[in-house]
C-alpha cells in the first residue's frame, strides 16, 4: 500500500462515508455487464432421481428444510449433482438457476485451472518468479523487492503483498500498484488472503498465452464443456480480475467442478492433468481458524473434516465437492460471511460426506414429496410471508401519489454495497410514486438522472430489468404489507438484485400524515463493519498506515456506516 493509492483511498472513502452529497469515484464508471440471458444450458448435466444414484429423497428433502429452517442462511440457488448427473435442483424467492451468478472469489479456483493449463503446456512453473514472467509491468525500483516473489506464492495466498480489492478501487494500474505496495509477514509463509494475487495470476495468463483469460479459458476448458453463457469483469487495463467479477452459470460452474472432481476429464476427454489437479486440491496453508474448517490448496479450499475441496466465493457462493463419494453441491446464497463462517457447511458435510451406495430402491412417494416441496420453498422474509393475491388496502390508499424525497443526496435503490464494487454510484433519491397498472402494483424510484420502474408481487416476486448508468440488472420485488410495535402500516419492498448475493429492501411506515422511508441491504452493515475492521487490523503493524488508522475513531467510524447503509429519510407528497 504506497501513500499515493492510500490516500486516494481514503480520498473515496470519505467520500462514500459524506451521506450530505452523492458519492464522486476517484476512478471514470466504466459500465460492463451485458444484459443477462436466460437460454438454455449446452450440454446439460442428466437429471437423474437421487435413488438412481444411491442418494434417498428424504435426505435430499431433510437437507433443504435444515438450510431454509436456519434464519442465518439466506439460500438462492441449490443443485445437487452424484456421477455427473443432477439429483436436485431448485431456486430459492425470485432466484432462478438458468441465470448466472456473481461469483465473487468462487471464480478464483477456475483462474487455478488456467494456470494449471500453463503448466501443462510446459509454458510455466509454480516455482517461476512473478517480476521475470511480468517484468514489463513490473516498476523498476521495485524489481529487487519483490525477486523472489513466485507463482506459487501467489496461488497460496502467500505473496505478503496488501495492495487489495478497496485499494483496487482507486487504481487505474493494478500491477504497478500490486508491486508497489507494502508487505505484511514473511513471504511463502504468512497467509494473507489477497484477492490481487489472483489478479496478478490472470495478468500471468495474459503475458504467457496472448489471450486474456477469458478468451484462454474459451478455447481449452469452456467450448468442450458447453459453458456459453458467462461473462468477467476486467481491471482498467483490459485484463480480466481474476479472483472476482466472473458471472457464470450455476450448472455451469458445476461442470468446473465435475472436472475436478473427475481428475481433470470431461465426458472422457482429457482437459487438464491430474497432476495439476491433485496439487491444486492438497492442502498447502493453514487459514486462521476463523475463515473455518478448510485449508488452502492452489486457489482451492480443501477440506480438513472430509476428504473434500471447495470453491468459495464471499457471501457463500460454492461449488463443494465431496471426493469420496462423488457429490457436488452447486449453491448460491446472500449469508453475510467472507469465508466459510456459516454453518451451511457443517449441515452439507452432514447429510452428505462419507460412503454411500451406488444405488438405492426406487421411492416414488418420497420422490414426488421432494419435488412438490421444492416448488413451495421461497425462504423470503421468513415469518410473514405474502398470501394474498390481491393488492392490499393500504397500497391502493397509496396509489396515484406522488412523494418527494426530503434530502436524501447519497441514497439510492442500488445497494451502497454494490456501488462500491462496481464503481457505480447514486445520484441521491428525489421522489417515490406509488401507481397501479390494472392488477400491479407498481413503485416508480426516482433518482437525479435515473427512473427505475418496479412491479410489485404481493404474492410472488414480480421480475423486471433494470439499468444503472448502463449497467443492466434483473430484479425480482416482493411486497408485504405488515404492522409495527405501534400499529403503524408498514410497506415492505424486497428487491433482489438476483445475478448477486445482493438485496435492497425498502421499507414505508405510513403515519398520519407523513411517509418515512427506511433503506436496508443485505450484506448489512454488521458485515461491512467486520470487513472494513479485519482489513485494518491486516496493515495495523505498517508505520505510516498503522499510524494513520490508530487516529480513526471506530465507534465514529461504525456511526458513519450505519448512517450511509441504513439510511431513513422523510417523504412530502407532492
Amino acid at each position: 500500500m504506497n501513500i499515493s493509492t492510500l490516500n486516494r483511498t481514503f480520498v473515496l472513502l470519505r467520500r462514500l462515508f459524506d451521506t450530505t452529497s452523492s458519492t464522486k469515484s476517484i476512478l471514470p464508471a466504466r459500465p460492463q455487464k451485458p444484459p443477462v440471458v436466460l437460454s438454455d444450458v449446452q450440454q446439460p448435466f442428466p437429471r437423474m432421481a437421487p435413488e438412481t444414484q444411491g442418494v434417498s429423497s428424504k435426505r435430499i428433502a431433510e437437507f433443504v428444510d435444515e438450510l431454509t429452517a436456519d434464519p442465518e442462511l439466506e439460500m438462492h440457488n441449490l443443485l445437487i449433482i452424484r456421477n455427473g448427473a443432477v439429483i436436485y435442483q431448485n431456486s430459492f424467492g425470485g432466484h432462478d438457476y438458468r441465470l448466472w451468478k456473481n461469483t465473487y472469489s468462487e471464480c478464483k479456483s477456475i483462474t487455478s485451472l488456467a494456470i494449471g493449463l500453463l503448466v501443462d503446456d510446459g509454458k510455466l512453473r509454480v516455482t517461476d518468479r512473478v517480476v521475470d514472467i511480468l517484468q514489463d509491468s513490473v516498476p523498476l525500483g521495485v524489481k529487487l523487492k519483490h525477486k523472489n516473489l513466485t507463482v506459487e506464492h501467489l496461488l497460496t495466498m502467500t505473496s505478503t503483498v496488501i495492495f487489495n480489492e478497496a485499494e483496487a478501487m482507486a487504481s487505474e494500474d493494478w500491477v504497478k500498484s500490486f508491486f508497489n505496495s507494502g508487505t505484511i509477514g514473511e513471504l511463502g509463509k504468512t497467509f494473507n488472503y489477497n484477492s490481487l494475487n489472483t489478479y496478478i495470476l490472470s495478468a500471468i495468463v495474459k503475458t504467457l498465452s496472448g489471450k486474456g483469460l477469458s478468451e484462454f479459458l474459451d478455447e481449452r476448458l469452456f467450448k468442450h464443456m458447453g459453458i456459453t453463457e458467462y461473462f468477467w469483469e476486467k481491471c482498467p487495463k483490459g485484463i480480466e480480475k481474476g479472483g472476482w467479477g466472473l458471472y457464470i452459470r450455476p450448472e455451469d460452474i458445476g461442470k468446473l467442478g465435475q472436472l475436478v472432481m473427475n481428475k481433470g476429464l470431461w465426458q472422457g476427454k482429457r482437459l487438464i492433468s491430474e497432476e495439476w489437479i491433485s496439487a491444486a486440491t492438497s492442502p498447502r496453508q493453514t487459514p486462521p481458524e476463523d475463515f473455518g474448517d478448510y485449508d488452502y490448496g492452489y486457489q482451492i479450499w480443501v477440506g480438513r473434516k472430509a476428504s473434500s475441496f471447495l470453491f468459495n466465493g464471499m457471501l457463500s457462493q460454492n461449488v463443494l465437492g465431496f471426493k469420496d463419494n462423488g457429490i457436488i453441491i452447486v449453491s448460491n446464497a446472500g449469508i453475510a460471511e467472507m469465508f466459510q463462517q456459516s454453518n451451511y457447511y457443517e449441515i452439507a458435510r452432514k447429510y452428505f460426506s462419507g460412503a454411500f451406495p451406488d444405488r438405492l430402491p426406487p421411492d416414488s412417494a418420497a420422490f414426488r414429496h421432494l419435488q412438490a416441496a421444492s416448488g413451495s420453498k421461497t425462504h423470503w422474509w421468513s415469518g410473514f410471508r405474502s398470501k394474498a393475491v390481491e393488492i392490499p388496502r393500504e397500497y391502493r390508499l397509496l396509489a396515484g401519489k406522488r412523494f418527494h424525497v426530503l434530502s436524501a443526496p447519497s441514497t439510492g435503490l442500488m445497494p451502497v454495497f454494490m456501488q462500491a464494487v462496481q464503481n457505480n454510484y447514486t445520484k441521491g433519491t428525489t421522489t417515490i410514486t406509488f401507481k397501479q397498472e390494472g392488477s400491479v402494483p407498481v413503485l416508480e424510484y426516482e433518482e437525479a438522472d435515473e427512473l427505475y420502474t418496479l412491479p410489485i408481487g404481493f404474492d410472488k416476486p414480480l421480475l423486471t430489468d433494470l439499468s444503472f448508468h448502463g449497467e443492466p440488472y434483473r430484479v425480482a420485488v416482493l411486497g408485504k404489507i405488515s404492522h409495527n410495535e405501534d400499529d403503524i402500516p408498514v410497506l415492505k419492498v424486497k428487491v433482489e438484485f438476483i445475478e448477486t448475493p445482493c438485496t435492497r429492501i425498502l421499507k414505508f411506515f405510513m403515519e398520519k400524515g407523513r411517509i418515512t422511508m427506511a433503506c436496508l441491504e443485505t450484506p448489512g452493515t454488521e458485515f461491512v463493519m467486520r470487513g472494513i475492521w479485519d482489513l485494518a487490523a491486516t496493515v495495523m503493524d505498517k508505520p505510516i498506515i498503522g499510524s494513520t488508522l490508530s487516529k480513526v475513531d471506530k465507534d465514529f467510524v461504525n456511526y458513519k456506516i450505519e448512517k450511509l447503509f441504513q439510511p431513513r429519510v422523510e417523504l412530502k407528497e407532492e
